[in-house]
């Protein structure tokens, strides 16, 4: 079981991990930066007011079907590791 742990360590799998979810944040990060403050974006989803809330649901249901995808693409490369 060991070994199995230092091939990880030998063949980086910890670090390219590190790398894409760091990818992945900057990502998200980026949208949320997008919609935080986009009254376009309040008028679209019906909403009228301001509020950190209501732009967090906003990010939420923008960043869920993108979501799909990264999670899938972060399952490939965890499976991919292990064998």
């Amino acid at each position: 079981m060991v070994n199995h742990e230092l091939g990880h360590v030998h063949h980086k799998h910890i670090v390219w991990q590190i790398v894409a979810s760091s990818v992945q944040l900057t990502f998200m990060f980026s949208l949320f930066a997008l919609v935080l403050g986009n009254k376009d974006a309040l008028l679209s989803f019906g909403f009228s007011f301001e509020s950190n809330f209501i732009y967090l649901f906003i990010f939420q249901a923008m960043f869920s079907p993108l979501g799909f995808f990264t999670q899938f693409f972060s399952m490939y490369m965890t499976r991919r590791a292990e064998y």
